[in-house]
């Protein structure tokens, strides 16, 4: 493994002499370690921001899946509604009566048929006489 040599600075006198002042000597191991340390703790600090801007991610997609799925109930709703009005027999005489040109029939009409007779009997009869209503 190779180290990074630093040139240490060489505290010295004005005349050359060296004095009683000496650098601290500062291991190579004690380099190494404090400069993986460095490297781990950013590492991890890099891991933690990257966690947390993909959970705040997350969430916001979260929020605007939920306010789609609120839109599409509405819809869902509207569209439920809609049904129900088309299968009304109101809604079904006023739409053939508007957009058709239908006109509301009067009283229906029944032929009789007599079992012994093959001529058909076309005598009128009232939907007020045929249930009981005189």
């Amino acid at each position: 493994m190779a180290g990074i040599a630093l040139p240490l600075p060489r505290w010295r006198a004005r005349s050359g002499a060296p004095t009683g002042l000496r650098a601290p000597q500062v291991s190579e191991q004690l380099v190494l370690w404090i400069g993986g340390s460095l490297l781990f703790l950013t590492a991890v600090l890099n891991f933690y921001v990257f966690q947390v801007s993909v959970v705040a991610t997350s969430a916001y997609e979260v929020q605007a899946l939920q306010r789609e799925q609120d839109v599409w109930r509405g819809r869902n709703q509207q569209l439920q509604l809609e049904v129900a009005k088309a299968r009304s027999l109101r809604w079904v005489e006023y739409s053939a009566n508007q957009q058709l040109g239908m006109a509301t029939g009067d009283l229906p009409i029944y032929l009789t048929v007599d079992p012994g007779n093959s001529a058909v009997n076309t005598s009128y009869t009232s939907t007020k006489s045929l249930r009981g209503d005189d």
